[in-house]
C-alpha cells in the first residue's frame, strides 16, 4: 500500500529544488525595510533599484528575494556613497 500511495502522486514540474531541500529562507521584512532605507539614503530611485538590482537576481520585488539576496544587497547599497 505505501509503493502505491507514493507511486499515485504527480510529478510535480515546477519549483525544482536541490536534494536535501524543504524551502527557501526569503529575505525578512526587517532586510526589506533596510533596503528600502539604504535605497533612500544612497539616493537610488525604486525604478533604478527594480531595473539594476533585482532584475539581476530575476526577481521582480524585494520580497521574492532570498534571504542571502536580500543580505548581498544590502552589503552592496552600505558600501555604496550617500547621495549627495
Amino acid at each position: 500500500a505505501e509503493a502505491a500511495a507514493g507511486a499515485s502522486a504527480p510529478a510535480s514540474p515546477v519549483q525544482p529544488k536541490p536534494a536535501g531541500a524543504t524551502s527557501v529562507n526569503l529575505s525578512t521584512e526587517q532586510q526589506r525595510q533596510t533596503i528600502h532605507i539604504l535605497l533612500d539614503k544612497k539616493g537610488v530611485s525604486e525604478d533604478e533599484y527594480r531595473a539594476q538590482y533585482l532584475q539581476g537576481y530575476g526577481v521582480t520585488t524585494s520580497k521574492e528575494l532570498t534571504f542571502e539576496q536580500a543580505g548581498a544587497l544590502i552589503q552592496t547599497f552600505s558600501k555604496m556613497p550617500a547621495a549627495k
